[in-house]
């Protein structure tokens, strides 16, 4: 039962020093999301909003918890170093998107510490054009009380997974700022421009 899969994520988040704020209107169909991506806490936090597949990177699936997290979620395991392996997961999206399943897509490709943005690249937009999805954007921040921006989650460099959890359990409070901005029809848009447009959004609304 999803109910209790994100019961338990939301005590987890909890027990992880995180307090969650989600705003904007979230598509509650099926859809493609993109977000900015910072840490490994990305993925659980989304994970309790609503139940979505995800493109995670390939030795993710072997990792403690996060492992767990992301087999649950019926994701799709990809080494973003060999372009073609990406390019043939694309399929496996479809399928999930066709199926009636939401899918995730961190279009950076990696993760970084929330100041900026990386830039987005347009491969796995491919997915919604194919299936005519909905593309939503969300903008992914962490800051303090007083919403100062936090780099602690970050998960960069040679971070291990215990180094980022150290950080963010000796910080007060982590408030994890989900927003979802509005929503673009993937029938109306090529992958490239999907891509454009939902980095735009998201840079605009964080920075």
């Amino acid at each position: 039962d999803y109910r209790l899969f994100a019961k338990w994520v939301e005590d987890l988040a909890y027990s992880m020093n995180t307090e969650l704020h989600v705003s904007g209107d979230r598509l509650k169909e099926s859809a493609f999301f993109v977000s900015n991506h910072i840490s490994w806490l990305d993925t659980i936090l989304l994970s309790h909003i609503q139940p979505i597949s995800f493109i995670a990177r390939h030795d993710l699936e072997f990792w403690p918890l996060l492992g767990t997290f992301t087999k649950r979620m019926q994701s799709v395991y990809v080494d973003r170093r060999n372009k073609f392996q990406a390019y043939r997961s694309i399929p496996a999206l479809e399928t999930r998107l066709r199926e009636g399943r939401s899918v995730h897509v961190f279009p950076e490709s990696t993760t970084s510490d929330g100041t900026h943005l990386l830039p987005f690249y347009p491969m796995f937009y491919e997915a919604a054009v194919r299936t005519g999805s909905m593309v939503q954007a969300l903008a992914i921040k962490y800051t303090d009380g007083n919403g100062k921006r936090l780099i602690e989650p970050a998960f960069i460099n040679d971070d291990s997974f215990i180094d980022t959890l150290e950080r963010i359990l000796k910080v007060d409070k982590v408030h994890a700022h989900y927003h979802f901005l509005p929503p673009l029809s993937a029938q109306k848009y090529t992958r490239k421009e999907l891509c454009r447009l939902t980095e735009k959004q998201i840079n605009t609304y964080l920075f």
